[in-house]
C-alpha cells in the first residue's frame, strides 16, 4: 500500500499540486456565496486603494467647473439675502452672469419657497400692506399677497433660465411615498425630462422608486433639463456607484449628470441593456450593471476640478450690473460646464468617497459628467473573466509549487502575487479596468500553504520511513541525503550495478565453543561495531548479520555512487587492518585471535525492499549475489583474507595491487570466473 501511495505522489505530484489548487479556489468562491458581502467590501478597499494610488486629477477635463457655495459665501451673503437659503433673485443673478456656459447644474433643490424669505427681506411696502389687512383680518388677501411675492422670484428665476437656455435643476426621488409628496402622474411638467428610449420595456433590475419631489413647475417648464441626485452608498460607506437611470412609474428618469450630457451630446435616442450598457444613439456606451448603476471613475480627490466661491461670482455679477469692473470677467466660463453645490458643512451635501469622508456631492457628479464626456469609463469584467483568471492562477500554482522546495516556493508565489498586482495596477491605470484582486490573491496564498501543507506530510511520512528503514543500515550522512532528496530512493525494486561484499569469521564455531557465551557476545558485538563503522565510513550499505557474517552492498540506495567497487575495495583493507588492531589488543589481554575472509563481486543485481506485509527489508538478490558469497567461502582454499571477482577487478585495477589465483568454477557457476587476491591500494 505504501509503494502503492509513494508512486502515485512521485508520478502524479503536480495534478495533486493542481487538484489542490482548485479545490482551494472552489472553496473560497463557496464561502463568499454566504459571505458576499464581506468578500465585496474587502475587494472594493483594493479599489479604493487604486483610486488613490493611480488617479491623476491633471486628466480631468478642464472645461468643468464648480460654483461653491462655501461657509465664506454664506456669511458674506447673510446680511444682504438672509441665511440660507437665499432668494431666487440671487440664483436668476448668477444664471444671467454664467449666460455664455454651456451648462449651469444646480445640485440644489428648489422644491418650494421658503417662508423666511419675506422676514429677512428688506420688503416695507409689502409688510405695510399685510399690517393694514391683520387689522381688518382680510386672511385671505394676506396669503394672496405672499404667493405672489414668492411666485415673483420664482418668476424671475424661471425667466433667467429661459433666457440663457443653459440651466439644468435636480430632482429626487423616494423609496417610499411618504405623506405630501408628489406622485409623477400629476407631474406632468416635468414628464417631459424621461429618457427617450429606443423600446420602453418594464426593466424589473433598473431601481424603482415609489416617490418623487421635484422643482417647482413654473421652473420645470423654464430649465434645458431636470434629473434625480440620488446617492447609492455601498454596505461600508463609500459612493462607488451611481444610479444613471431610475425607473418610476414605467417610465425611466436620467440622473442629473446623465441629463446634462444627454443634452451636450445632442442625443435623440438611448437604448438600455441592463448589465451591458447605456447606448446614447451611437455615440457613447456607458457600461452599467445589471440594476442600471455605472461605477464611477473619479479623477481625483477633493478640488480636482476648478473652483470658485459662490459668493465671487454673484458680487461680480452685482459689479457688472453697476457698470464697474467685475472680480472674475464672465468670459472665463464661456463655454464650461458649471456646476453650482455646497461644500459648507450644514448644508448636509458631503459624501463618503475613496479619497474622503467629506467629499462634496457637487464633485462626484463632475466626475460622472467628465466619465461620460470623456468615454472614460470604469471596466468591470465580468466574472466569468475572473473565474478564468482564478483558474488560470490555480493551474500555475499546482503546477510550479510540487517542483519547488518550500522556500523557493514561497519566493515563486510571492512573485506571482506581486506580478498579479502590477498586472491588475497596469489594467487600472491605462485602461481604467477593476479585475478582482482579494479572491485571487487569496488563492495564491493558501493554495501555497495547502500545497505545502500537503507536501510535508506526504514527504515527512516518506522521510520518517525512510529513516525507520536506513538508519541502522548506512551511516547517518547518507541516511540525511536520502532525506532530503527521497528521489533519489528507489524502494520498490530495480536492476542496478553493485558492488557486494561479504566478511565472515574464520571458524568461529570453534571460537565460540572455547569461550564462555558473555563472552561470545561481547567479541562479536565489538567486532561487528567496528567493521560496520568501516562499511559507514565508506557509504556502504549494511544488508544484514548473519551470526559472524557480514553482508553489505555499495552503489544504492544512493544515485551517483559510480565508485561502488574502490569503495567496496577499500572497505575490505580497513577491516583487515582493524582486525589486526582488534588481535593486537586480544593478545594483550590473553585472549584468542581470530581472523576472518571477505569476498567482493561486481555486477547487476536486483534492489529493494524485499518480504512480507509483515515484514520487508531492502536487501539485493541475484546470482552476482551470490556469487560475491562464493568468493568470501573459497578465501579457506587459498589461505587468503580478500578476494575479489574479476568484474570488481576491472573497475579497480588502476587503483589497488592483486594476485591472480586463476579461474576457479564456484558453485551454482557453470563458467570459471576469474579472481584476484586482493592485497592493498596503489600509492596515488
Amino acid at each position: 500500500m505504501q509503494r502503492l501511495f509513494y508512486k502515485l505522489w512521485k508520478r502524479y505530484k503536480y495534478l495533486l499540486g493542481v487538484g489542490l489548487s482548485l479545490v482551494v479556489l472552489g472553496l473560497i468562491l463557496f464561502i463568499s456565496l454566504p459571505f458576499e458581502d464581506i468578500f465585496n467590501t474587502f475587494e472594493r478597499k483594493t479599489l479604493d486603494y487604486r483610486f488613490r494610488l493611480l488617479s491623476d486629477p491633471k486628466e480631468a477635463r478642464s472645461d468643468i467647473v464648480i460654483i461653491d457655495i462655501d461657509e465664506e459665501s454664506i456669511r458674506q451673503m447673510e446680511d444682504l439675502y438672509g441665511r440660507w437659503p437665499w432668494t431666487r433673485e440671487v440664483h436668476s443673478g448668477l444664471i444671467k452672469y454664467l449666460s455664455q456656459a454651456k451648462a449651469v447644474v444646480f445640485d440644489v433643490l428648489f422644491t418650494e419657497t421658503s417662508k423666511s424669505m419675506v422676514e429677512k427681506e428688506d420688503v416695507n411696502q409689502a409688510i405695510m400692506e399685510i399690517d393694514e389687512l391683520i387689522q381688518t383680518n382680510k386672511a385671505n388677501r394676506i396669503k394672496e399677497i405672499i404667493n405672489s411675492f414668492y411666485q415673483d422670484y420664482d418668476r424671475i428665476l424661471a425667466e433667467s433660465a429661459r433666457e440663457t437656455e443653459n440651466v439644468y435643476l435636480a430632482d429626487i426621488f423616494q423609496s417610499k411615498a411618504d405623506e405630501g409628496e408628489v406622485d409623477y402622474v400629476s407631474c406632468d411638467w416635468i414628464n417631459k425630462f424621461a429618457v427617450p428610449l429606443e423600446f420602453n420595456p418594464d426593466f424589473k433590475a433598473i431601481k424603482r422608486f415609489d416617490g418623487v419631489t421635484p422643482p417647482l413647475p413654473l421652473l420645470c417648464k423654464a430649465v434645458k433639463g431636470v434629473g434625480h441626485i440620488n446617492m447609492i452608498p455601498d454596505e461600508d460607506g463609500p459612493v462607488r456607484r451611481a444610479y444613471t437611470l431610475i425607473n418610476f412609474n414605467k417610465r425611466f428618469y436620467p440622473s442629473l449628470s446623465l441629463a446634462v450630457t444627454m443634452n451636450l451630446l445632442d442625443v435623440q435616442k438611448i437604448k438600455l441593456v441592463p448589465g451591458d450598457g447605456i447606448y446614447l444613439d451611437k455615440k457613447v456606451k456607458i457600461p452599467i450593471n445589471e440594476d442600471g448603476t455605472m461605477f464611477i471613475n473619479y479623477k481625483g480627490g477633493i478640488k480636482t476640478y476648478k473652483y470658485y466661491s459662490y459668493y465671487l461670482l454673484f458680487a461680480s455679477h452685482c459689479l457688472i450690473e453697476e457698470g464697474m469692473k467685475p472680480i472674475i470677467e464672465p468670459e472665463v466660463f464661456k463655454d464650461k460646464i458649471i456646476l453650482i453645490g455646497s461644500t459648507a458643512a450644514g448644508l448636509m451635501d458631503l459624501r463618503v468617497t475613496p479619497f474622503s469622508s467629506i467629499y462634496p456631492g457637487v464633485e462626484i457628479h463632475a466626475n460622472i459628467i467628465d466619465n461620460i464626456l470623456s468615454r472614460s469609463f470604469l471596466q468591470v469584467p465580468s466574472f466569468a473573466v475572473n473565474l478564468i483568471i482564478m483558474i488560470f492562477l490555480s493551474v500555475l500554482i499546482g503546477l510550479v509549487i510540487p517542483k519547488l522546495k518550500p522556500f523557493w516556493g514561497a519566493i515563486f508565489t510571492l512573485e506571482i502575487l506581486i506580478l498579479y498586482l502590477l498586472g491588475a495596477i497596469y489594467l487600472f491605470n491605462l485602461h481604467c479596468i477593476w479585475i478582482e484582486i482579494f479572491r485571487p490573491g487569496l488563492i495564491i496564498v493558501m493554495s501555497y500553504f495547502i500545497i505545502l501543507i500537503s507536501q510535508y506530510i506526504i514527504v515527512e511520512n516518506l522521510r520518517k520511513r525512510i529513516k525507520e528503514a536506513f538508519q541502522h543500515f548506512v551511516n547517518a550522512t547518507v541516511v540525511e541525503e536520502i532525506i532530503k532528496d527521497p528521489e533519489k530512493l528507489k524502494l520498490w525494486g530495480e536492476e542496478k550495478e553493485l558492488t557486494v561484499l561479504f566478511s565472515d569469521i574464520r571458524d568461529f564455531t570453534t571460537l565460540s565453543e572455547s569461550l564462555p557465551p558473555k563472552d561470545v557476545v561481547f567479541l562479536l558485538n565489538e567486532y561487528l561495531q567496528r567493521m560496520t563503522e568501516i562499511v559507514f565510513k565508506y557509504d556502504g550499505t549494511l544488508d544484514k548479520y548473519v551470526g559472524d557474517e557480514i553482508m553489505a552492498f555499495y552503489g544504492a540506495p544512493l544515485e551517483g555512487q559510480i565508485d561502488h567497487a574502490e569503495r567496496a575495495c577499500r572497505t575490505a583493507i580497513d577491516m583487515m587492518n582493524e582486525l589486526h588492531k582488534l588481535n593486537e589488543e586480544r593478545i594483550k589481554k590473553g585472549q584468542p585471535t581470530f581472523n576472518i575472509g571477505i569476498g567482493i563481486n561486481t555486477g547487476k543485481m536486483v534492489v529493494g525492499n524485499m518480504g512480507s506485509e509483515l515484514k520487508k527489508d531492502y536487501t539485493i538478490i541475484g546470482d552476482n549475489v551470490n556469487l560475491g558469497a562464493r568468493l568470501e567461502g573459497i578465501n579457506k582454499k587459498f589461505h587468503t583474507n580478500i578476494i575479489i571477482s574479476e568484474f570488481t577487478y576491472q573497475q579497480v585495477k588502476d587503483k589497488v595491487k592483486v594476485k591472480e589465483l586463476g579461474k576457479e568454477t564456484v558453485k551454482g557457476k557453470q563458467n570459471a570466473v576469474k579472481i584476484y587476491e586482493l592485497l592493498a591500494l596503489k600509492e596515488l
